[in-house]
């Protein structure tokens, strides 16, 4: 089987959106923690927000570490926004 780098940045790039997304509901003060399908539907959400910036790069002349970079940049600014959107 040939994993490819784009496969792997894509994987690194889900496992990063649920983290985030389980961060994020963990600041909230609930006493039951967070749901499973709140933090999934979160995560499929930071995911789809932030996978245009990683597939439609402009610039050809960026490595794949600094696309997955600015992604994760990406993701964590959008995990903050709906933090103090939600609260």
């Amino acid at each position: 089987m040939k994993v490819t780098a784009n496969g792997v940045s894509l994987l690194i790039l889900g496992i990063t959106s649920v983290a985030f997304s389980r961060v994020l509901f963990c600041f909230f003060d609930d006493s039951e923690g967070p749901n499973l399908l709140v933090v999934a539907a979160a995560a499929l959400i930071v995911y789809l927000l932030s996978l245009p910036v990683y597939l439609f790069n402009p610039s050809s002349t960026s490595s794949n570490e600094q696309k997955i970079l600015m992604t994760l940049l990406i993701q964590i600014i959008i995990v903050t926004v709906s933090y103090f959107l939600l609260r």
